[in-house]
């Protein structure tokens, strides 16, 4: 909800090919068993619950059986030998006892009792220099809802940190320890500024509460295995207050944020008083040492849409990545098939994918191409991989049968939202959220304008819920993806002129290729048959000759196609 922040978007029969499309969709994802090397700690964990303990009577004994039932329930055992240990005193011997506090064990436990339900171990709470242990190189990449993004390199490559600030009541303190706290309670300095005088430090995103972060992480967890999706690695809970390195690469991205930010309101003809610099995360010297924070380690899946124009501009590439139109409908259709297998297998939607929350990797990228002699196959011609990102408002069906959701009901504000009239994609991004609402509530294709959705509204929802599966919000954000993209691709008029700029060849052809898919994606167009699940978007796709039956079995289905 990046634009909410109201900057810029900083297989053997043969078979037909609509039911090779929907035996893609329901093929489950082959999923790989990682044997894990046993780690000390859980040696130290084994050797405590396999062992019977029996008080002693010894003369001279202090320490009995509760005493140390309570001390290793409130204790976080950090080994500090890596040999193994067989008995309870070694363990109390070659251990050091780092303690957590209660309070965060308690409120963090919906967390850890998921990860331990879906990981099959437990989950490790530790310290930030744990945490960054082996980091080479850090960069702050992105933000999103409740999450800072970062990518991080170590001597075994790169990976994507991922930290959420954890919304954690704290306990009553003693009227000595007030004063300490007061001083220390994470809060921002209203008054504090930039170097260059602009007040940005006035953040406006909240801790995450655990149920939103509990909903996101089994979502992330579930996607892991389907192509197209984050490969998730592993999380931790981390407490403390972030150091110089978390502060040095926040300092870094915010003032390159500063910078386009500028550059986008003069573009745009913003009046100074209509430009918003507020930062959306505080300065990382503004936490408390009691801060808690969710760690998630993801797989590194390249730049978000919305950085690819720079990211291509540092490697010095002669066009722009929009100028390509086979890396355009690459980056579509490739959106389009993950979304199409996520939907099917999971119930899955989205409801939040714009051009921050999409991947671009150019690791194969071909920047060079020859006369088009593949008819109208579109996919697979530039080397560009997608991955979708970012499950913060998402909704999804898990194979347990439970049903994960956010209640959006509980904040209206991104539905509320508005923009300068001038920014499409802006307006766009809002409208769609309006759009998925007003769905909800009348299954309606038109939707109500941003003073509607008020308190007061909530009484016209009946019964319906956010925990529905309503697929259509899929195809509304396919259609805002490509409205980008064809945005992008296609040249801009010139200010003051009424005159439609000239097309290239290639645009004119991509203009007339995408017309009816075009109607059939935007919400407003008359008489229009719209798609109403990405899964039609893909049967679409397939129809039009654009993916390949064979493609759609490569982009994730297994050897054997089942019959829907």
């Amino acid at each position: 909800m990046d634009q909410q922040r109201r900057r810029p978007k900083v297989y053997g029969k043969k078979v037909s090919k609509v039911t090779k499309v929907s035996n893609f969709v329901t093929a489950t994802p082959e999923r790989t068993v990682v044997t894990r090397s046993r780690s000390p700690l859980k040696e130290i964990t084994t050797s405590v619950t396999n062992l019977n303990l029996e008080s002693s009577e010894a003369e001279g004994s202090s320490l009995n059986i509760s005493d140390l039932a309570q001390v290793l329930e409130r204790t976080a055992l950090t080994p500090a030998v890596e040999h193994d240990v067989s008995d309870l005193a070694n363990i109390l011997e070659r251990t050091v006892l780092s303690p957590t506090p209660v309070h965060v064990l308690e409120a963090t436990k919906p967390l850890r009792d998921v990860y331990a339900q879906d990981r099959g171990e437990p989950m490790t709470i530790m310290k930030w220099n744990e945490a960054l242990n082996g980091i080479t190189s850090l960069e702050k990449l992105a933000e999103a809802s409740f999450a800072q993004v970062f990518r991080v390199s170590t001597c075994d490559g790169t990976s994507i940190l991922k930290f959420i600030e954890l919304k954690i009541e704290q306990p009553p303190y003693d009227l000595q320890d007030y004063e300490k706290q007061a001083e220390d309670d994470g809060s921002v300095d209203a008054d504090a500024s930039s170097e260059d005088g602009e007040d940005w430090t006035a953040q406006t995103a909240e801790p995450a509460s655990m149920d939103d972060v509990v909903s996101e992480f089994r979502i992330m967890n579930a996607l892991a295995d389907v192509p197209g999706f984050l490969k998730f690695k592993d999380a931790h809970i981390v407490m403390g207050k972030p150091p110089q390195t978390i502060q040095t690469a926040y300092d870094e991205f915010r003032a390159k944020q500063l910078e386009k930010q500028r550059i986008y309101y003069e573009e745009e003809g913003y009046e100074e008083e209509d430009r918003d610099y507020t930062a959306y995360f505080p300065s990382p010297d503004s936490y408390s040492e009691n801060a808690v924070f969710l760690f998630l380690e993801l797989g590194d899946a390249g730049v978000v849409l919305d950085d690819l124009e720079k990211s291509l501009e540092h490697h010095k590439c002669p066009k722009k990545g929009l100028e390509h139109v086979e890396w355009v409908w690459d980056i579509l259709l490739g959106a389009v098939i993950a979304l199409a297998r996520a939907e099917e297998l999971f119930n899955f939607e989205h409801r939040d994918l714009h051009q921050n929350n999409i991947c671009i990797n150019l690791d194969k990228a071909i920047h060079k191409f020859a006369k088009d002699d593949e008819g109208a196959l579109k996919l697979g011609r530039s080397g560009v991989q997608v991955t979708i990102l970012d499950y913060g408002l998402s909704r999804a069906t898990l194979e347990s049968g439970d049903e994960i959701f956010l209640d959006l009901e509980h904040d209206l504000a991104v539905f509320q939202s508005e923009a300068h009239p001038e920014d499409i994609m802006a307006n766009l991004q809002f409208d769609t959220y309006r759009r998925m609402r007003t769905h909800l509530f009348f299954g309606t294709f038109q939707f109500m304008k941003a003073s509607w959705h008020t308190e007061a509204s909530k009484s016209r929802a009946k019964s319906h819920t956010w925990q529905e599966h309503i697929p259509y919000t899929n195809a509304l954000w396919i259609g805002y993806i490509f409205e980008f993209l064809f945005q992008g691709y296609m040249p801009k008029p010139e200010p003051r002129k009424r005159s439609k700029p000239k097309l290239s060849p290639e645009q004119k052809i991509f203009e007339a290729e995408t017309k009816e898919i075009r109607k059939r994606l935007t919400p407003g167009w008359r008489n229009a048959e719209r798609f109403t699940s990405a899964g039609e978007v893909l049967e679409y796709a397939v129809e039009q000759g654009w993916i390949s039956p064979t493609q759609v079995e490569e982009y994730g289905a297994e050897a054997s196609i089942i019959e829907n």
